[in-house]
């Protein structure tokens, strides 16, 4: 009964009629905000890569406008945006969509095993899964548990029209 309940109520609320976007919300609260801004390359944590702007990769000593920094996340954000679409088939919240995005920019993929949750309705499963990326060499990252929270607050939100 629960999930016939849950079903409505994200058919109400969802805002997928056709492809969805990420919101300004989604995209500075959660992106900006946890990528921050750099103007000068950086290692990032996992030491692999340099990252510039907003997590683009980079080359050392490499710098960048704000407004170029703007470009290329605006540039980028459309391919997540689409393995979101593309791979979730129920209706979605906007804090839900904001959220999947936000993980799938930051991880590079969006985790099958979310996407499986997702699609079943397994909101509880999915939000553990979400949390879980966390780590970054195997060890726990605070700003990386920060992230996560911030994403399953959105994927909680409930939208009223």
């Amino acid at each position: 009964m629960r999930k016939l309940i849950l079903i409505i109520i994200l058919s109400i609320f969802a805002s997928n009629l056709g492809a969805m976007e990420m919101s300004t919300k989604g995209i500075d609260s959660l992106i900006k905000k946890h990528e921050g801004l750099a103007l000068k390359s950086y290692k990032c944590l996992s030491g692999k890569h340099y990252l510039i702007g907003y997590g683009n990769i980079a080359k050392p000593n490499q710098r960048i406008t704000k407004q170029k920094a703007e470009i290329k996340l605006r540039s980028r954000l459309p391919k997540y945006e689409k393995m979101v679409n593309d791979k979730i088939k129920i209706p979605l919240t906007q804090g839900q969509f904001d959220c999947l995005t936000d993980l799938s920019f930051n991880l590079g993929h969006l985790p099958n095993k979310i996407v499986k949750y997702v699609n079943n309705y397994d909101f509880n499963n999915a939000i553990k899964i979400i949390y879980s990326y966390h780590h970054c060499n195997k060890k726990d990252v605070k700003s990386l548990k920060k992230r996560r929270l911030a994403d399953i607050n959105s994927f909680c939100q409930v939208s009223i029209i």
